[in-house]
This record gives structure tokens, sequence and C-alpha cells, in this order.
């Protein structure tokens, strides 16, 4: 779920500081999304690209899949073997899952506030 922290109210708001605190990504995850917005690239491409380890890239690659920042595509080699590669969910579909989260995160307030105000008047 989402985790909206204190920090995009007081930070400088802009698309990526946004999509970093909606969901609670790292500093290295949110640069392999916007690295991913501009085409399809494979594992070994993300990892040359940041000089990153396997293992880090990987992980940084499974939390955007599980949160739903990436899709993972096959893509046909040369050499006719199917390989995996990586792309990123244009803006506008995360601008939508955005406001998505919000209206849930919304409604949660407002029902916690409601129950805090119904137990005060007890």
């Amino acid at each position: 779920m989402m985790a909206l922290g204190a920090s995009v109210l007081r930070e400088r708001l802009n698309t990526k500081e946004i999509i970093k605190n909606i969901f609670n990504l790292s500093d290295f995850e949110i640069d392999v999304y916007f690295l991913l917005l501009n085409g399809i690239y494979m594992l070994k491409d993300i990892v040359d690209h940041f000089g990153r380890s396997k293992s880090s890239t990987q992980r940084a690659i499974n939390t955007l899949l599980k949160r739903g920042l990436i899709e993972r595509t096959a893509v046909n080699s040369e050499t006719g073997v199917i390989q995996y590669g990586y792309r990123a969910k244009p803006i506008p579909v995360v601008k939508e899952k955005i406001k998505e989260l919000l209206k849930v995160w919304q409604e949660k307030i407002f029902s916690l506030i409601k129950s805090i105000e119904s137990s005060s008047h007890k």
C-alpha cells in the first residue's frame, strides 16, 4: 500500500519526488524507473548503465514490478533466443494509479476521523 510521508508535503513537489514517496521507492529504484521510461532495457543494460551489482538491480526491478510501475516484456534477440526486458509504464498511467491510491488513503483517513469523533462523544 501507499506510504504517504510528510516529506511529500514539505518538499518541492515534482514528478520524481511524488512517485518516489507515494510508492515508497529508494533513490536507485526511482532512477531505474525513469531510465525505463526511455524504452525497453535488458537487465544487463540497466546494470551497465548504473554500474550497480546484478543483484541490487534485480531487487530494484522486482520492487518496481511489485508496485506496478514497470512491466516485463519478451524480446527476440538476433539469434532467435527470447530474452526479457523491462519498460516503465507511462507517467499518465502512473498518475492514474496515484489518484486511486490517494482516494483510498483519503477514505481511510476520513473513516479514522469519523471513528475518533464518535468515540470522543461517548
